[in-house]
């Protein structure tokens, strides 16, 4: 495996060598400052990533890629290959693709990095890389101002997170940012200290034949005002995971636990509206998403991912101060329902076990953003993420200087830290995250 990921990067490096296209590499060297509890994990991590984009061009129809390959040089077990974008499509006014494309652009995706409509390659929490849904999409021009479009989706491609594990037992990520594991539940009045956990893989085809469909439109009275909205009923781009608990009470008089971890492919309904208004040195902009999953149909009692309904509003602004400097602000609030059935354990009569594992995260935060510009070749971008449930969140400074036209060196520190622990939060089981990341990029 190790081995195969290796000559995949260098063949996919070399292959791309001279031909008409945008190539880059990518080296990174990220210290994570505090020393984490967490077993498994490291202080240290080298990354070397490429990315490649073509463009082509024949009779009359155009063909576009984007893949790219991350190395995680001391730990290649956790490289991973991905496919952000792959399609052919027309150049006439009435358009259509066949094959991987994002849909659409809301600003809840470019600012929060939520995957309601389009999934997310997620390996780096801080830099995540919008993909495509597969499928046949087209988009018709009615006039100037209105627009229609659809994507019928036959292949089902969720979000490609860290690498998650199983060995003896136990679940495990050499990623910083995956929250880790259920190690211990309270079982009426005792305390099981120790979970195994049994990962049933389900079947490529069971994964990838969950077909789904999208109707979306546009509006544009003016140069200043736009609307967009969305409807869909698609599998949701985030896997559903449940635990079947079997309970053993038969060594030392005290519990032990196999947790059986299946994999399922939930359905949701979704619609978004967006509401932009838009200056030369000023955007305003609202969105509001319903979403409505549907909850598998699970044979036992179960603790699972959290699936309640989600109605979000986010809005935001971004003002350009001067000629250089970018301000933005936005907040984020969503209201969950409440679930009939809760994700509970009950073995007999009186043991239960409550386990809330959130799929989006955050249910109310606001985000800063800071980006200014020395010259072209030298800018700085910083930013603050606050997450009221925790109090606290994620701060970033990030500095970036053109060397010549091919080569970039950056620096990034980052600062996580929260008054108030949530184990229904996102920051609480990462707080020890605190990095200094410095990288160099050359692009061909």
């Amino acid at each position: 495996m190790k081995l195969s990921l290796v000559i995949l990067f260098l063949v996919s490096l070399s292959a791309s060598i001279g031909a008409f296209a945008e190539l880059s590499l990518e080296a990174k060297v990220t210290s994570f400052l505090t020393e984490t509890e967490r077993p498994g994990l490291d202080d240290w991590y080298y990354s070397l990533i490429s990315t490649y984009k073509k463009n082509s061009e024949l009779l009359g129809y155009r063909s576009y890629y984007h893949v790219g390959a991350e190395l995680t040089l001391n730990d290649l077990e956790s490289s991973q290959v991905f496919l952000p974008e792959a399609y052919v499509t027309n150049d006439k006014s009435d358009k259509w693709w066949f094959g991987r494309k994002a849909i659409e652009s809301f600003k809840f995706e470019k600012v929060w990095s939520l995957s309601f409509v389009n999934p997310y390659y997620r390996k780096d929490y801080l830099a995540p890389v919008r993909q495509g849904l597969f499928g046949f999409h087209y988009k018709h021009n009615i006039n100037k101002s209105f627009y229609l479009g659809a994507s019928l989706l036959p292949i089902y491609l969720p979000d490609q997170g860290p690498k998650v594990n199983e060995d003896n037992g136990d679940l495990y990520s050499s990623n910083r940012w995956f929250g880790g594991q259920i190690s211990e539940i309270q079982v009426g009045g005792g305390v099981v200290s120790e979970i195994k956990y049994d990962l049933e893989t389900p079947k490529i085809d069971e994964l990838l034949l969950n077909p789904g469909a999208i109707f979306y439109a546009g509006f544009r009275p003016s140069t200043q005002w736009s609307l967009k909205s969305l409807l869909a009923y698609k599998p949701m781009n985030q896997l559903h995971l449940a635990a079947d608990i079997i309970l053993d009470s038969s060594v030392s008089g005290s519990f032990d636990v196999l947790s059986e971890v299946s994999i399922s492919v939930p359905y949701h309904k979704l619609a978004v509206l967006e509401l932009s208004y838009t200056k030369p040195k000023f955007n305003l902009w609202a969105d509001f998403i319903i979403e409505r999953p549907e909850r598998p149909k699970l044979e036992a009692k179960l603790f699972e991912a959290n699936l309640e309904d989600r109605d979000q509003l986010s809005l935001g602004v971004d003002v350009l101060l001067g000629e250089a400097t970018t301000v933005g602000i936005s907040y984020l609030n969503a209201k969950l329902g409440k679930l009939e059935d809760e994700p509970t354990l009950v073995s007999g009569a009186v043991l239960d076990v409550e386990v809330n594992v959130n799929r989006h995260y955050y249910t109310e935060a606001m985000q800063l953003s800071l980006e200014h510009k020395f010259s072209d070749s030298f800018k700085v971008n910083a930013g603050y993420l606050y997450s009221f449930l925790e109090k606290g969140g994620l701060g970033s400074l990030n500095i970036s200087k053109d060397i010549n036209s091919k080569l970039q060196a950056s620096i990034k520190l980052v600062v996580v830290g929260v008054d108030r622990e949530s184990d229904e939060a996102f920051f609480t089981p990462v707080r020890d995250n605190d990095l200094f990341e410095i990288g160099v990029r050359y692009a061909l």
